[in-house]
């Protein structure tokens, strides 16, 4: 068997484990809560929990904050997202080979302020879902807002972004703000 074979049936197996103990209910860690201020939640399924500094976050966990609070998340690759106060965001889907740098990386934002820089995976496995649209990622760094009806506005820091809304209508956004709304 070629080396490359080998990697492959690898990642397949890692793959369907995962995908296998997500479906069967048990917490994947992701990652971290590198910093904490005030109330941070996290619900997992039926369970909520009071998330501080150096708690593990896991994969289909709803992160919350406070008025006043913020959080700092790293995840295993790397990838660090910033939670700013009275946000929402669920850590959707996470599978990530270090070996080959590949999978699938899913957050779903629904309100609030948000900072994410990508980690060590390849560019086009990161997706942020909001409300009115869904970015993929293909640059490093970008910030996004979200309001209470939805509308997101969205600055990218470097690299580029690609959003499409819900009537799939996509476009590139670089370095100036955008404002994505309902039409």
């Amino acid at each position: 068997m070629t080396r490359g074979l080998v990697v492959k049936i690898g990642v397949a197996a890692l793959l369907v484990l995962v995908s296998g103990r997500l479906m069967a209910g048990e917490t994947v860690t992701i990652g971290i809560a590198e910093e904490v201020e005030n109330t941070v939640n996290g619900t997992l399924g039926e369970q909520q929990r009071l998330l501080v500094k150096d708690d593990e976050v896991y994969a289909n966990e709803i992160i919350t904050t406070d008025e006043d609070s913020t959080a700092n998340l790293v995840f295993s690759d790397e990838t660090e997202l910033a939670v700013g106060p009275m946000s929402t965001i669920v850590l959707d889907t996470f599978v990530y080979n270090p070996d080959t740098r590949t999978g699938e990386i899913v957050f779903n934002a629904t309100r609030g302020v948000f900072r994410f820089i990508t980690g060590l995976g390849n560019k086009n496995i990161y997706t942020i879902k909001t409300p009115l649209a869904t970015i993929r990622v293909q640059g490093t760094e970008f910030d996004l807002v979200i309001d209470e009806t939805g509308e997101a506005g969205v600055l990218p820091g470097s690299g580029e972004l690609r959003a499409c809304n819900i009537k799939r209508k996509c476009r590139s956004l670089r370095a100036q703000g955008h404002h994505l709304q309902r039409r």
